[in-house]
This record gives structure tokens, sequence and C-alpha cells, in this order.
């Protein structure tokens, strides 16, 4: 399943609901929820929140989208990718060719501290939907670390270039994708490569596991989003259109 932009695609957010998505226009859109005025390039949104090329992250309230967002400062390079863990306590983003992950603490709007990055700087950043796990992506090093403590539970090395990945803690599973615009499918525990999906035609920019983990999207240079499912599901989830048990 595929939906196309005219711009390349470099944040989604794939949920049951809506899936929104991020492109070199000065706002962020989302399929259901609207649009959001920004007044820079947008290159990656998280839920109220939007940053670019100008190295500010923006608070939007969306009981009020038409106020004047707050802003966050620190970041030396434009925001390439953020996330909310700990219920929204803190905002961990990673920035354009700058080592390490910055985390602020939303009760100081303050840069808390930066967890140094391995070989590169990371590229994506990534959570899952029951906030206990983030996931990062530095060129050939996929690192997931705990919320709770932002300890590292797990690293690895990868045969290619990885500009995006998403963990998957129900099925024990890890996608990972970029420059070689393929998805390769990991399984966690031993890292083995179980499959890789083909189907774009550009760099991987971003992933996303869906909340129910029965599939993932991901976003491309090519301008599309494409949504993959993980084996067995693509027929469960057709007869669950169809209005029959899953």
């Amino acid at each position: 399943m595929a939906a196309s932009h005219s711009c390349c695609i470099s944040c989604c957010i794939h949920n049951a609901c809506r899936c929104a998505h991020c492109f070199p226009e000065s706002c962020t859109r989302g399929v259901v929820d609207g649009l959001l005025r920004h007044e820079h390039m947008a290159l990656t949104v998280s839920v109220s929140t939007a940053s670019g090329a100008d190295k500010l992250i923006r608070l939007f309230d969306l009981g009020a989208p038409e106020e004047a967002p707050a802003t966050l400062q620190g970041c030396e390079a434009a925001v390439r990718s953020m996330v909310w863990l700990q219920d929204d306590k803190i905002l961990a983003c990673v920035c354009n060719d700058k080592p390490g992950i910055n985390i602020f603490d939303m009760r100081t709007m303050q840069l808390a501290h930066t967890i140094p990055t391995e070989a590169a700087p990371a590229t994506s950043i990534d959570v899952t939907f029951d906030q206990q796990y983030m996931t990062t992506a530095e060129g050939k090093t996929v690192r997931v670390f705990d919320t709770s403590t932002l300890k590292l539970v797990k690293g690895f090395t990868l045969d290619h270039m990885a500009e995006a990945a998403s963990f998957c803690p129900s099925k024990g599973k890890l996608v990972a994708g970029g420059e070689d615009m393929w998805i390769h499918l990991y399984d966690f525990a031993t890292g083995k490569e179980l499959e890789v999906n083909k189907g774009h035609h550009g760099p991987v920019h971003t992933l996303r596991f869906a909340p129910t983990y029965d599939s993932y999207a991901s976003g491309s240079e090519d301008g599309t989003i494409r949504i993959w499912y993980l084996d067995g599901d693509a027929d469960a989830a057709e007869e669950s259109t169809n209005g029959k048990a899953a």
C-alpha cells in the first residue's frame, strides 16, 4: 500500500487513525488533523511539535493552533528528528550532521544533557507506542534504549547504511532502511536479517511501526509512504476490513 506526494517524505507518523507527514514546505500536514503554519522549512514533526532548518523546536497548542508556538533553543544545527518520552516530560531530538542525542526537560524548557552517538551522527529517532523503547539510526549502527533510564538495551551493526529504524517489542522485530532504498527486517534477539522489502525508488528517510505492530510505514525521497505488513498480518488485515474476524 502506498501514498504519494510531490516532495520527499522526511517524517511520517503511522497509527491506526492517521498518517502525518512532513515535507519541504513551510507547513506541517496531517491527513486527518489539518495544517499548522511553520515559518521555515519543516523537516520533522512529532505530535504538537515541529522543527526545521532554523535550529528551533516549536511547541504548538493543538487546542489553539492559531496561537504562536513556544520554542526550545539549544540545538547546534537543523533538527532532523524528535520524539516525546517519559509521558511527555522530556523531548529527544537529533540534528543534521551533529553527533549526540539532545534531551530537553520540558519542566524547565531547557536542554538537560546529550547522549553521545557512536560511529556517526544519528539520522532518526523513534519511540515505541508503549513509550518503553527509543531506537536510533546512526550510520551502520542501530541502537535501542530504555526510555525510563535512557540506558542502552542493545546495539546492532548492519551491513548497510541505516537512515531510519523502528523497533517492534511485541513481535521481537526491528526494521531499518536508508540509501539502498530497501527495508530490512531483523530478528531483535539474534540480529538475523529475516527479509528485505523493495518498492521505493529513493532513499528511505523514515520508518514507523503501527501501534498494533502488524505493519509499519516507510517514507522515502521518492515522495511515497508505503505500508508493509508482517508475515500473515496482511491477510488478517484484509479480513478485518471486510468485516471478518482477524
